[in-house]
């Protein structure tokens, strides 16, 4: 052997659970800089490293660069915490700055991370951003849709406001879509389906999608034009648990959701999916018996 004292470098957690879009790029990085990952963990700012080697930027120029505001967020955090916020900050090579990236609340990174890993090449959408920043943790996904659907409606949404004036916008917006919209003229007729003790109602008037909408507090009643076409199927569920269940004749689901667009309980998801298989099975369930 030429060389036999040397060993390969030991690779740390952040490169080895870098997502593999970006885990060469951040094992390079390490490697050509590991003078000043060694001098973090002498430091005492082990921490930092992740962001030091994909900045390829020294503690005290990094320092100077973020500013203290920044810096303090980043020196605090935990290791994980950076990881992922170096993994953000890689994807697009400081597109999105660290100042904006520490506003991101940590228990949402890693949703941030999944949505980076899966659209590498576009921009982050505003609702997960909104999110990423405001939601409580387990709520990234119900204030996303929550911001997406206020949008759809025809809601301007200021990314200052707060969630409870999001919530309160969104809730008026989806009460004038539902006032706005009540002919009981049918598109298709009624049906009915018990699935493990669940009662899944058929939608099939401007007026049912309202009523369901007032109801469940959400904008189902925005769905009207695709429900009349027959292309989009919405039912209404109820029981001891209570939801709305819209899915394409596609077989894809478009929303199920509970109260005020909590996220259903398993029971609810496995009942759904074999209510949308047995209204989709035949060309006449298909079509609601018309």
């Amino acid at each position: 052997m030429l060389y036999p004292e040397w060993k390969a470098p030991v690779l740390p957690d952040w490169v080895n659970k870098a997502p593999k879009g970006i885990r060469q790029i951040m094992a390079s990085r390490f490697s050509h800089h590991r003078a000043k990952v060694t001098l973090c963990e002498q430091d005492g700012i082990a921490q930092i490293a992740p962001i030091v080697a994909s900045t390829e930027k020294s503690p005290a120029e990094l320092r100077k660069e973020l500013g203290k505001a920044v810096w303090k967020k980043i020196h605090h955090a935990s290791p994980t915490t950076n990881a992922r916020r170096a993994y953000l900050w890689m994807y697009d090579l400081g597109m999105t700055p660290f100042s904006e990236i520490v506003e991101y609340r940590p228990c949402h990174l890693y949703h941030m991370v999944g949505l980076k890993t899966r659209f590498q090449t576009s921009p982050l959408m505003d609702c997960h951003v909104y999110s990423a920043k405001f939601a409580p943790p387990r709520l990234f996904r119900g204030i996303s849709d929550m911001y997406q659907d206020a949008e759809r409606m025809g809601v301007t949404v200021n990314p200052a406001w707060s969630i409870t004036r999001l919530k309160r916008e969104h809730d008026a917006a989806a009460l004038r879509d539902a006032i706005s919209k009540t002919s009981d003229d049918r598109w298709a007729e009624p049906s009915r389906y018990e699935v493990d003790d669940l009662l899944f109602v058929r939608l099939v008037s401007d007026r049912d999608l309202s009523v369901e909408g007032l109801m469940q507090r959400h904008c189902v009643a925005s769905y009207s034009g695709a429900a009349k076409t027959g292309k989009l199927f919405v039912f209404g569920v109820s029981g001891d648990e209570r939801a709305t269940f819209a899915f394409w004749e596609s077989g894809d689901i478009c929303d199920l959701k509970g109260f005020a667009n909590s996220a259903p309980s398993a029971r609810m998801r496995r009942a759904s999916k074999a209510l949308m298989g047995e209204v989709l099975k035949t060309p006449a369930k298909k079509k609601g018996g018309e």
